[in-house]
């Protein structure tokens, strides 16, 4: 269980994710992992519970990740800039 923790806050979060460990809250027990605690983006969230399911030891895993902001919508084509050419 520390050795799942410690994997998840150094390799995951830190180098991986790029998000400050101190910002949420990881309890591990017998390889069950609660993720708690603020990030960014709902990507964020996504991909740390997903990340987390990876790490080995883990049997499962439940979020409880709260984010600041909605992942980012694709920007819209603008109807003033022509479509690039197909090709045939």
């Amino acid at each position: 269980d520390e050795e799942i923790e410690r994997e998840l806050r150094e390799e995951v979060l830190l180098r991986t994710l790029w998000i400050d460990p101190a910002s949420v809250r990881i309890a591990v027990r017998e390889g069950e992992v609660t993720l708690e605690g603020d990030v960014a983006q709902k990507a964020d969230a996504e991909l740390l519970e997903h990340f987390a399911t990876r790490v080995p030891g883990v049997v499962s895993v439940r979020s409880d990740l709260t984010w600041s902001l909605e992942s980012p919508e694709p920007p819209a084509s603008d109807p003033h800039v022509p479509a690039p050419p197909r090709s045939r």
